[in-house]
């Protein structure tokens, strides 16, 4: 069997990640499996890349499988913090993964209390200017929706949206996120009308920035009912997006 050069396997990793990106699911988690054989094999179960490798493994089983992807993920977390140390980004990434999965399980409130660590350690390691640190931010507004406090998560969802249009172009892909989950929460609020223009405005922007095909729509199905059936049947948030 011909040699396996590290280079290739950080290509094919790269290649997972594009098709996941893609919506092909099924086809990044096989082939995220195929480079992690390789790479315990090659590089050892506790090198960077492997454990690279596991976290968009579990992030690709997550898009359905919560439970085990909180599993994976907390495995993850456990050899990052041995290997890299508690502080490391990508052990905060991992924990960032952990409450995500454990927010989708309807866990709302065990889910923002890792968030606000994970926070607090982005921001004492990354700055409060960082994509990952106003990621979490959004996801913190977002484990307080799924909570119930939805006059806080607007607010919050608000705070992260100014600083977003400060720090990235207005038609970042984030900035859209954050958009449709603010109206989320307005409609979680009752205020069917005001959320309504906005989920209008986010989903054209959407079509014209991200195209018809893009495989993570997060917003048509509201826009497209008649209002009598809004109230019980708001949207969820987007829940893709964040490291």
């Amino acid at each position: 069997m011909a040699a396996i050069i590290p280079a290739r396997l950080t290509a094919r990793h790269a290649l997972a990640a594009a098709i996941d990106e893609r919506g092909r699911n099924s086809e990044a988690q096989q082939m995220y499996c195929e480079v992690l054989a390789d790479q315990q094999r090659v590089l050892g179960h506790d090198h960077p890349d492997t454990l690279a490798t596991r976290h968009q493994l579990a992030r690709v089983i997550g898009h359905l499988r919560y439970e085990q992807a909180e599993q994976l993920h907390r495995e993850v977390l456990a050899d990052r913090q041995r290997v890299l140390g508690e502080e490391h980004p990508d052990t905060l990434a991992s924990g960032h993964a952990v409450a995500r999965a454990i927010g989708r399980q309807g866990r709302g409130q065990e889910a923002g209390r890792m968030f606000l660590h994970v926070l607090t350690g982005r921001r004492k390691i990354l700055g409060d200017d960082h994509p990952d640190t106003l990621a979490t931010r959004h996801a913190l507004a977002w484990s307080i929706t799924w909570q119930g406090r939805y006059e806080e998560a607007e607010q919050q969802y608000r705070c992260v949206l100014a600083d977003q249009f400060r720090l990235l172009p207005g038609e970042h892909p984030h900035v859209l996120v954050t958009r449709h989950d603010l109206a989320w929460s307005i409609a979680k609020q009752g205020r069917n009308s005001e959320a309504e223009q906005q989920y209008r405005r986010v989903l054209a922007d959407q079509l014209r920035v991200l195209g018809e095909d893009h495989p993570r729509p997060f917003t048509p199905g509201f826009i497209l009912r008649p209002r009598s059936q809004h109230r019980e049947g708001t949207p969820k948030p987007n829940t893709s997006t964040g490291s």
